[in-house]
């Protein structure tokens, strides 16, 4: 993040002798989001191929694992959702900032469950924090900058799947000590993982590196990230509006 800031701002420095090299980054990005949608277009094809592999090597009872793990992450979004995310608006902001929260961040849910991007989340978030009242600047700093690093839908992503690695490969995750694993482990994954749908899927090579697992596992993990990265693009989206309206008022009674 800071050399791009860095970079960034040399560019822009440079005026007219830095324009190529503009024009060679916004060319740059345009052939990898090309390589990103050739992927994102043959990638089911592969994972379904190696789903129906697993299936026929584990057999149907996966099946029942990977629905019982949806059942549970959406259950959780249900109660960060209407219980975390407006306790700490209520208690922080009041009782009129938390009508504010419901009647507008509708919107950013469904773009959020439209999209499962993070990122594309990321102007519909901004107009709905500066509907609640908060501060331009702050909207529009904290807002990309938690798209980025406050990920808790992510992180709750993260614990899952490192749970079921684990429990893939008869590794104990009850004791104190694994515990720290699991939670230090998914937080770590969650920092890798790009805001873009389906971005989560750069954590599992993370998590199977970190706990010495086969890599062969990726393909697993890769399902579990899939099937909960709608409920977890929701937490992340919501989560950040919940940020920055705290943030904001915060920053207001500290002036």
């Amino acid at each position: 993040i800071v050399f791009a800031l860095l970079f960034g701002l040399a560019i822009a420095s440079l005026g007219e002798k830095g324009k190529p090299m503009a024009r060679f980054i916004e060319s740059g990005n345009m052939v990898i989001m090309q390589i990103m949608e050739l992927i994102m277009k043959l990638a089911p094809i592969g994972l379904g191929c190696y789903f129906a592999s697993i299936i026929a090597q584990l057999g149907t009872q996966v099946l029942t694992g990977y629905m019982r793990m949806l059942l549970l992450f959406c259950a959780l979004t249900l109660l960060v959702y209407f219980v975390l995310f407006p306790l700490c608006i209520y208690f922080v902001c009041g009782k009129n900032q938390l009508k504010l929260f419901f009647k507008h961040i509708l919107s950013p849910s469904l773009t959020a469950l439209a999209t499962c991007s993070s990122s594309a989340c990321m102007p519909i978030n901004i107009i709905s924090c500066k509907q609640m009242e908060v501060k331009d600047e702050i909207a529009e700093t904290v807002i990309p900058l938690g798209t980025n690093l406050f990920k808790i839908g992510s992180i709750m992503n993260g614990v899952l799947k490192v749970i079921f690695a684990m429990a893939l490969v008869g590794m104990s995750y009850e004791s104190l000590s694994a515990g720290t694993i699991v939670v230090l482990l998914a937080f770590l994954s969650a920092t890798v993982v790009g805001a873009i749908p389906s971005g989560g899927m750069t954590g599992e090579i993370f998590i199977c590196a970190l706990l010495g697992i086969d890599p062969q596992l990726v393909g697993v993990l890769m399902v579990v990230a899939t099937i909960v990265d709608i409920p977890a693009t929701l937490l992340n989206s919501i989560g950040n509006i919940t940020a920055t309206t705290l943030i904001n008022k915060l920053t207001d009674k500290k002036s």
